[in-house]
């Protein structure tokens, strides 16, 4: 058992002890009344590394940290832990239509458009039909997708000359 230390809390007109516990995986404090795992002979982890080490399935872990909801889905990536709403396809591995129909980049564009007061940064038209263009690939530069520096607005002419032009040089 990896029993820590113990508390006194208040129970109506009483006290009682809680206990803490330590993560046999990442040495972390666990409080006695959370959601964690315990084989139930002293191997105790906390629920980070209780899904990482498969031990907690999806809906545990997200149960764990109050996020429940159907809607909610989690999965590892490059070590670290990723949690979602929506689709149940990680963001991760989506394709890049499908990325462009997310929050994070509907936001990302209409920053751009705000930034640019909706006005086409080749030929200053303002309004119509824009679109928020990236100057570095958004295929080739994943890093760069959402990053406000990486976009201008351009009308739907410009953007379409920008792409002809790339497609010749």
């Amino acid at each position: 058992m990896s029993y820590l230390r113990s508390i006194k809390v208040r129970n109506g007109d009483c006290y009682e002890t809680a206990y803490y516990y330590k993560c046999d995986s990442c040495g972390g404090e666990l409080f006695e009344a959370d959601n964690d795992y315990s084989d139930g002979n002293g191997y105790d982890l906390c629920n980070r590394c209780a899904f990482v080490l498969g031990k907690f399935t999806e809906r545990q872990y997200l149960d764990s940290i109050g996020m429940g909801l159907d809607t909610f889905h989690a999965a590892m990536n490059n070590g670290k832990i990723v949690v979602w709403m929506g689709k149940s396809t990680p963001p991760f591995k989506r394709s890049d239509k499908e990325q462009r129909h997310t929050p994070i980049y509907v936001t990302w564009r209409n920053a751009i458009f705000e930034r640019d007061n909706y006005t086409c940064r080749d030929c200053g038209k303002r309004g119509g039909e824009i679109n928020a263009h990236h100057l570095k690939s958004f295929k080739k530069f994943p890093k760069l997708r959402y990053e406000i520096d990486n976009g201008i607005t351009l009308c739907k002419q410009c953007h379409k000359l920008r792409h002809k032009k790339r497609l010749v040089i």
